[in-house]
């Protein structure tokens, strides 16, 4: 597997079912106003981050989680937290 940011964003991808590529996504985008996700798709997002990279992030604190960007950095502090 590549970066855990690009494991992120594939998982994103593929989850909401985005027309966009790992290289054409815009991960400063908001999901639900631009790319249109629904609740069902954001949790099934969340379920995935934690089955494939081991990142639990409970569905009352997703809701700040609305770009791409913000999952990597929440992503990314929590396995820097597990590590520790």
């Amino acid at each position: 597997m590549g970066s855990t940011n690009d494991a992120v964003t594939n998982i994103v991808i593929d989850e909401l079912e985005l027309e966009e590529t790992i290289d054409s996504v815009d991960v400063d985008a908001d999901l639900i106003d631009e790319y249109e996700a629904d609740s069902l798709g954001l949790i099934q997002v969340l379920a995935r981050l934690n089955k494939e990279i081991g990142v639990k992030i409970p569905r009352d604190q997703a809701g700040g989680l609305t770009t791409i960007r913000k999952i990597w950095d929440r992503v990314n502090t929590d396995l820097v937290a597990s590590a520790s």
